[in-house]
């Protein structure tokens, strides 16, 4: 009877055994993975402060003179299509007669966009932890 009861609770410790090195490799998984993500996001925390810093540099005079710019630098164009898609204004289709193929345009809605009373405080108040992977997605 003992020998069947030491038996038994020798099968049920290898398997406990088995199961606490699973959890143990899965932990030290986890565990990289949050070390990584700390390190990006260490990385990232200063490059949102200082987004946030010039955008409050910004000034209304800024974005009246170029909001009229018909053909915006590709720069401006780029980070205003980033607003656009995390404000969730969404582009125009146009035809480009150059390759004959309809092409994203957030140029336009971003100019409607520079039209609004509270653009500025917008952004400044934009909350940064409703970013979702929809977001991300249009960002990439």
């Amino acid at each position: 009877m003992v020998e069947k009861e030491a038996s038994a609770a020798n099968i049920v410790a290898e398997r406990v055994g088995a199961d606490e090195a699973v959890a143990s490799k899965a932990a030290a998984e986890a565990d990289a993975i949050k070390q990584s993500c700390q390190k990006e996001l260490d990385a990232a925390i200063p490059m949102k402060k200082e987004a946030e810093n010039a955008l409050k540099q910004i000034s209304k005079k800024d974005i009246t003179e170029i909001k009229t710019v018909v053909k915006p630098h590709d720069a401006v164009v780029m980070v205003m299509s980033a607003v656009c898609v995390l404000l969730e204004v969404d582009p125009i289709k146009e035809m480009n007669p150059q390759t004959q193929r309809k092409e994203t345009n957030y140029w336009k809605p971003t100019q409607k966009l520079m039209n609004g009373s509270n653009f500025l405080s917008d952004l400044l108040e934009y909350d940064s932890e409703k970013v979702s992977e929809k977001h991300i997605k249009g960002l990439a």
